[in-house]
């Protein structure tokens, strides 16, 4: 399947968004990139990036994990919709300002996960600190 933007309406507003990932072969970690941008604001540009150990069939962020949140556990998919929009709505409320600033690039988003209220996470991996 190719890479796509996809279309997603988060608090009644359009955005594009897309998910890509790759192993990056020298330090043997796969890289995850979530972007997202106001369909009508296209010059806003919102990145976050994921880093996780290699995993033998693929980057766990496409296939899914499993996590606690409110005592139930949910499954984590950059190609579900419905979190893609969770996601979406968290970095709205808590980290960007497109008044002040129209370009945001986080490199260690996985600490949104915890953020977010996510946590016990049911993988065989471990997040890398960004560098």
């Amino acid at each position: 399947m190719k890479n796509r933007n996809r279309k997603i309406v988060v608090e009644n507003q359009v955005f594009i968004w897309n998910y890509t990932d790759k192993y990056e072969r020298t330090n043997d970690v796969f890289i995850s990139r979530l972007f997202f941008s106001p369909k009508d604001r296209k010059n806003i540009i919102v990145e976050s990036f994921f880093k996780t150990n290699p995993h033998i069939i693929g980057c766990h962020f496409n296939f899914g994990f499993l996590a606690i949140k409110d005592g139930v556990e949910h499954e984590i998919n950059f190609n579900h919709p419905g979190f893609i929009s969770e996601f979406i709505k968290f970095i709205l409320d808590n980290k960007v300002d497109f008044a002040k600033q129209e370009r945001y690039s986080f490199d260690n988003a996985a600490d949104f996960l915890q953020e977010m209220g996510y946590h016990s996470f049911k993988a065989s991996f471990e997040f890398f600190p960004a560098e």
